[in-house]
């Protein structure tokens, strides 16, 4: 049994006091122990934590209004409004508007004045008003100074100094941002500014020709075009109205984001009469330059039409000395849809074909190909494409049918004898047909998984000639624009013995080409791989007939 000493008594007394000092004392005074400790009162200890700012949380006001604190001045906060409550030693004291109210108010007030920024943009007219020495867009304050612009990060800038002059006969102004967003401007023909000095929020306005119109910085003519494509291809593949260089020049990319440059071929003509609708439209568009007439009928009696295109024609008045068909424009005939698995052939050169009629003033192949008399049958296997496979219905390669070369295959996939298949009488008949036709051109695909980046044939010496030139212009090309092709060789070759190329040269006595550009599909990319067929196309005819004027 422990024995309770008077000392212990003594110390007894003295912690309680102690104790007491504690709970009860003042928030200044300080307790000292029987062992010489000091210690903040209780009182001490909460008083010094709102002095630091504590505040105590409470799920909402109701359960706030519970708590009576015993130091006046504690801070309390209502954890669902978000606002702060202040202890007078009786009750609860509102603060005023919590940080979330604030935020909403300075959000708020912001948001006002952003939208009077807008709307000052919005109902000011930005038109132009000719005075006695230039034309000005009055889209300034007093001074000079552009009354809004927007740099990279949305953010409104003031003081861009410079009044932005105009040509008379090409009124319009554009604003881009350093990273060449286009801010705003009053034409579609206005194109998007290309680079300017580094690390400056700067504009250009230029002209549908990038002439330089003016700038933020007329000093300024050390533009920068170490980011811009090399080619409308490589790095990136261009679309629509980009600035790229090519060489030395610096270029424009056309639009080509119509779905005919940019959807799968078995999109956009599934069955050969979708090929037909497209150039009836066509004929239908340009009635004085697109004629069609029916050649004949393949074997399931499905029309085999041909398309033909005049352009405009030499004054021949009988009195200049030359025949009416001396004085006619060279004619070139080409085929498609031989094989009805090679479908982007017909895709691309259908896209050529409105090209030439609806383009002209944009592509300079299809300008210089739009001087020619050009005869085209876009399906020479009507029910081959049906069925999308490379022979006929009758299981017979139309392409190993034709007379000159002809031998019988085991499989028969050649036919019986020449010419017993109606699509390649049609095919091998277009030299009699046309016989004042200087050329004709065979075009194709090859599948996927061959490797090679395109396949050109011809028989003749000089028609060999022309095909190396073309195939010369189209591997360089290849090796600056079409990164997917680069290591793939070009092959150029005799046309193979009862093919309809073939046949035109030794039968007719016609000059004949081939070609052939790689199917969509594989790794292979769509945009690019269209985009390199109609390169191909344009560019093989282009050289053919410079080569027969001359040029």
């Amino acid at each position: 049994m422990a024995i309770i000493t008077i000392e212990k008594l003594e110390n007894a007394d003295k912690d309680a006091d102690s104790l007491d000092d504690f709970v009860s004392g003042n928030g200044k005074k300080k307790v000292k122990t029987r062992r010489g400790a000091e210690y903040l009162t209780a009182p001490g200890v909460e008083q010094t934590l709102l002095d630091n700012g504590l505040k105590r949380g409470f799920a909402n006001k109701a359960a706030l209004d519970k708590y009576k604190p015993s130091i006046e001045g504690s801070l309390a906060q209502d954890m669902e409004t978000k606002k702060v409550w202040l202890w007078d030693g009786a009750k609860w004291n509102d603060t005023g508007a919590s940080d979330k109210d604030l935020a909403n108010q300075y959000t708020d007030e912001k948001s006002l004045q952003l939208n009077k920024k807008i709307s000052d943009i919005q109902t000011f007219d930005f038109h132009t008003q000719v005075s006695a020495n230039q034309d000005s867009w009055q889209g300034l304050d007093a001074i000079g100074n552009v009354l809004i612009a927007v740099d990279a990060e949305g953010n409104f800038q003031q003081n861009y100094h410079y009044d932005f002059h105009i040509k008379p006969e090409s009124p319009s102004f554009q604003i881009v941002d350093r990273n060449l967003n286009l801010i705003f401007g009053n034409s579609d023909l206005y194109l998007r500014d290309f680079f300017t000095k580094k690390n400056e929020i700067a504009f250009i306005t230029v002209d549908q020709n990038l002439n330089i119109l003016n700038s933020n910085n007329q000093q300024d003519t050390d533009l920068d075009f170490s980011e811009l494509n090399y080619s409308a291809l490589n790095p990136n593949a261009l679309k629509n109205k980009e600035p790229y260089l090519n060489y030395s020049k610096l270029c424009v990319q056309q639009d080509f984001t119509d779905d005919l440059y940019i959807k799968d071929s078995f999109e956009i003509f599934k069955k050969h009469t979708d090929v037909y609708d497209f150039y009836d439209v066509l004929k239908a568009q340009h009635p004085d330059r697109v004629s069609s007439e029916v050649l004949g009928y393949d074997g399931l009696n499905n029309e085999i039409r041909q398309y033909s295109y005049t352009p405009k024609l030499f004054e021949d008045d009988g009195t200049n000395g030359w025949t009416s068909a001396e004085m006619q424009p060279i004619k070139l005939v080409v085929t498609t849809g031989v094989h009805g698995i090679e479908r982007d052939s017909v895709l691309q050169f259908a896209v050529l074909f409105n090209e030439i009629l609806n383009r002209s003033n944009e592509i300079e192949e299809a300008s210089f190909l739009s001087q020619f008399r050009i005869v085209i049958v876009p399906m020479i296997c009507p029910n081959g494409y049906d069925a999308n496979t490379r022979n006929n219905h009758n299981g017979v390669n139309i392409n190993r049918n034709a007379p000159a070369g002809w031998s019988k295959w085991a499989n028969g996939e050649a036919g019986q004898k020449p010419l017993d298949q109606p699509e390649t009488q049609v095919a091998c008949s277009l030299p009699q047909l046309h016989s004042d036709a200087s050329v004709f051109v065979d075009f194709h695909n090859y599948n996927a998984g061959i490797y090679r980046s395109g396949w050109y044939g011809t028989s003749k010496l000089e028609t060999l000639n022309v095909v190396k030139r073309i195939a010369m212009k189209i591997q360089a090309s290849i090796q600056k624009d079409f990164n997917y092709l680069k290591k793939n060789p070009i092959r150029i070759a005799k046309n193979t013995g009862g093919t309809t190329c073939l046949d035109w040269q030794e039968t007719s006595k016609k000059k004949g080409y081939l070609f052939e550009t790689p199917l969509f599909g594989g790794t292979r990319p769509l945009y690019e791989n269209r985009q390199y067929g109609l390169f191909v196309i344009r560019t093989a005819l282009t050289e053919i007939m410079k080569h027969e004027i001359g040029a």
